[in-house]
């Protein structure tokens, strides 16, 4: 399944919704430099009152802001050292930025503590529903824990953690669970509440007909295949990013053979990602011979080794295949 497009925006949504304080700075005093020059005004204003956390929230809010995560955690983990001045919403901010420091880093076991805890113990806090959501992307999208993530999604929707905007996040993201898992049905159920237009749309668009073919909408189905097709009959990309969809769960064989013929026309037969794709449709179709040949081109058109050797797979499978009486 390629749901690296649906990760990359997941992510981005996870950094936005992180950077974002609940004490904003004000404008910029410089405009040679306005992020060093707003970065160095806050950091004085925290040191002159490092147990002012308002001030440190501020600071911690533009050193993220400014991307330099770094001058951040010692702030932060000063304000947590401080438990008997720390009002509850001021530490639920503090741990869910960093949660966010830690993320940044690359520490992801970390960045998990932290927003459990900001859900755990901060459950009415305003960081919460946020924390919830980068909880479950960070499952999802970084750890590979898809059933994790997917046990924070529907326990938080259900006792009202995730709330507001975030809402249509997680079942952006609960959806992903879904068809990651297979759970057609589910996802099915969500369709509703998911974004008709828009960037989030765009990236689900190729799923939504797997999940009315798996859900027994056939006909629904292959219209929207069809719209599809016709939007991406000149992008390459596209158009095997749509046939990697439908062989990836097995459905409509002959719209992926058609969609991967078209993505080789349209590249110049050049890539080796599409004729494994075109391999895979073919083979799916009940095309042998012309599955081996694709799948030969595409390993003569690899050049990586890692590539090679998936290719390579695929076509002794498909050759055993051929040779195998039906």
């Amino acid at each position: 399944m390629r749901w690296h497009t649906l990760a990359a925006v997941g992510s981005a949504a996870l950094l936005a919704s992180a950077i974002g304080s609940s004490a904003q700075a004000p404008p910029p005093a410089s405009a040679q430099n306005p992020q060093r020059a707003d970065l160095d005004r806050l950091k004085a204003a925290y040191d002159r009152d490092r147990a002012d956390d308002k001030a440190a929230l501020e600071y911690v809010a533009a050193a993220i802001r400014a991307s330099q995560p770094e001058l951040a955690r010692p702030v932060l983990y000063q304000m947590l050292s401080r438990p008997e001045k720390r009002q509850p919403a001021q530490a639920a901010e503090a741990w869910f930025q960093i949660g966010h420091v830690h993320f940044r880093a690359g520490e992801y076991e970390e960045a998990i503590a932290c927003w459990q805890t900001v859900v755990r113990d901060y459950r009415t806090s305003d960081r919460a529903s946020g924390a919830a959501i980068n909880l479950a992307s960070v499952l999802l999208q970084v750890q590979g824990d898809t059933k994790g993530a997917g046990d924070v999604l529907d326990s938080r929707l259900r006792d009202g953690t995730i709330k507001g905007a975030h809402v249509e996040l997680a079942h952006f993201l609960l959806f992903q669970v879904h068809v990651e898992l297979k759970q057609y049905a589910e996802a099915r159920g969500l369709l509703g509440s998911l974004p008709a237009t828009g960037d989030r749309h765009a990236l689900i668009q190729d799923v939504v007909p797997v999940v009315l073919w798996k859900t027994g909408d056939e006909a629904r189905a292959r219209r929207e295949l069809e719209a599809l097709f016709a939007a991406a009959e000149d992008n390459a990309s596209a158009l095997n990013n749509l046939a990697a969809t439908l062989t990836d769960h097995g459905v409509a064989p002959d719209v992926a053979v058609a969609c991967a013929a078209r993505a080789v026309v349209v590249s110049g037969g050049t890539r080796h990602d599409i004729w494994d794709t075109y391999a895979e449709a073919l083979f799916q179709s009940g095309q042998m011979q012309p599955a081996i040949e694709a799948e030969e081109k595409a390993v003569a058109l690899a050049t990586a080794q890692r590539d090679q050797t998936a290719y390579r797979a695929r076509l002794d499978a498909y050759r055993a295949a051929a040779r195998t009486p039906k």
